[in-house]
């Protein structure tokens, strides 16, 4: 296909040796035909735009033939009448999804140009003058004039959407395969300030609602979005947790490719993360397919999603799995540890409180005092205890909001457990020997510190609830003993 700056179109069918004229009829005289688009799946289709600007006409012309220019279609009369077409693809994946870049930004059909629809993603009305599909990620390519180069990523869900769907309160759309890109973040080391984010790194699971969703009182007060999102291995373990909001329309949440993170201390300031760790991300899942379901409002919809390794490193599969077991069980002796802190924390909370609960103080009542004088009593040994063994494990004088604190570190064993992870080792690499051993070491000596609460979640605990029960003042919580759960593997 040829098309000149004077109107006329040209075909070859025999790679040059002989050229016919199918300009269509009805286009605008002299006026430039800007881009001609083969459709990927029919040689005998095409889509021509003009350009008739320089003429003092802005009207968009957008033409479509299916037999090699013989006849030409009129598809533009659906358009905005006010600004000129430059480009017009088709849509690689879907046969008859065009995408047309005008004057004034993106429009779209799904009927080959039998109506059009502005483009339903953030872009300023900026003249479009080139546009490209990429197949095999579902990307849309944008050349602006004046605004830069944008790509929208995975546009599936515009590619599924029907009127069936539109017509559902809540629809989930299929999930595209997912790659563990190795990325790393040279952002805050001076490299210069006019790069482009790139796309946000995992799977992208994307569902639509037909109204917006509120959140619940109970969703606020957990301080949850209102839609549930679970993810499971190809042997049904959960493998993440996440939730995300529920706004009118199509909503994107990108699950990053990774198992939960370890419970969260729910007491005192938190650390925060840097660039290089994490203390509450999880580790890495697995190359493998999992099972992804949504539920919102009552509803639920099921889809898989396949994770394959970065194509760009070979990695060995028992690697990558020795890799995940070990920042697993590094995970887990964190959630551990720190339920076992929240709980200690808790106790330490209420029995330090029960002297003034109970008037002891120097305008307290003397009779009133002797009341409780067991449950006092018994309050103070058990909080000896407690105070303790939270203070063997977590270090109340570092600093937890300035990561240069090492002069308490050392003496932090929950600081110390809380980057069990960063020792299973770097992308594609089982954990080296000695990693293996200080992970070992501290999943022993995490045991040791939970040895000692169960001792005072079957004895101590229950011997002062007793106390406290006889003299009615409040019992502590006690719930089930804490273990270091072993990694489920897929």
């Amino acid at each position: 296909w040829a098309g000149s700056d004077d109107g006329l179109v040209n075909v070859t069918k025999d790679g040059g040796q002989t050229w016919h004229n199918v300009s269509p009829r009805g286009a605008p005289e002299w006026a430039r035909v800007y881009q001609i688009d083969p459709s990927p799946f029919d040689a005998g289709t095409a889509h021509l735009v003009y350009d008739a600007h320089m003429l003092g006409d802005r009207k968009p012309y957008v033409f479509r033939t299916t037999d090699f220019g013989a006849t030409w279609t009129a598809i533009a009369r659906n358009l905005p009448q006010d600004g000129t077409a430059y480009v017009v693809r088709e849509n690689p994946n879907v046969k008859g999804f065009l995408v047309v870049g005008t004057d004034n930004g993106l429009q779209y059909s799904k009927d080959a140009g039998g109506s059009w629809r502005k483009l339903p993603v953030d872009f300023p009305t900026v003249p479009v003058w080139d546009l490209k599909f990429v197949k095999g990620s579902h990307d849309l390519v944008v050349g602006s004039h004046g605004r830069g180069m944008w790509v929208l990523d995975n546009i599936t869900p515009i590619e599924e959407m029907d009127a069936a769907i539109e017509a559902k309160d809540f629809h989930l759309f299929s999930i595209s395969p997912a790659k563990q890109w190795q990325i790393w973040n040279r952002g805050g080391f001076g490299v210069g300030q006019w790069i482009a984010p790139n796309p946000p790194p995992g799977a992208s699971i994307d569902y639509y609602l037909k109204n917006e969703i509120k959140q619940t009182e109970e969703q606020k007060k957990q301080k949850r979005d209102q839609v549930r999102i679970t993810i499971e291995d190809s042997r049904g373990n959960p493998v993440a947790t996440e939730y995300a909001p529920a706004k009118k329309g199509i909503n994107r949440h990108v699950w990053q490719l990774r198992y939960d993170g370890p419970k969260k201390i729910t007491f005192g300031k938190e650390p925060p993360p840097s660039e290089f760790f994490d203390p509450n991300r999880g580790p890495d899942a697995l190359p493998g397919t999992y099972k992804v379901t949504v539920t919102v409002a009552g509803q639920s919809a099921t889809q898989t999603v396949s994770v394959g390794p970065d194509p760009r490193w070979p990695v060995d599969a028992q690697a990558m799995h020795d890799r995940a077991r070990a920042g697993l069980e590094g995970r887990n002796t964190v959630t551990a540890i720190n339920e076992m802190l929240n709980r200690l924390d808790g106790w330490e909370t209420q029995l330090t409180a029960l002297p003034k609960l109970v008037g002891e103080g120097e305008e307290s009542d003397p009779a009133r005092t002797r009341k409780y004088e067991s449950a006092l009593k018994a309050a103070r040994d058990l909080n000896k205890k407690v105070k303790g063994l939270k203070d063997e494990v977590y270090d109340r004088e570092i600093q937890r909001d300035t990561p240069s604190d090492t002069i308490h570190y050392l003496s932090d064993f929950q600081a110390k457990t809380s980057r069990l992870s960063s020792l299973a080792g770097s992308y594609g690499e089982a954990p080296r020997e000695v990693a293996r051993e200080k992970i070992e070491e501290t999943r022993k000596e995490a045991q040791t510190y939970l040895s000692q609460f169960n001792g005072l979640l079957t004895a101590d605990v229950p011997a002062y609830n007793r106390i406290a029960a006889e003299e009615g003042v409040p019992t502590l919580f006690v719930g089930d003993p804490i273990a270091v759960e072993e990694p489920k593997m897929p």
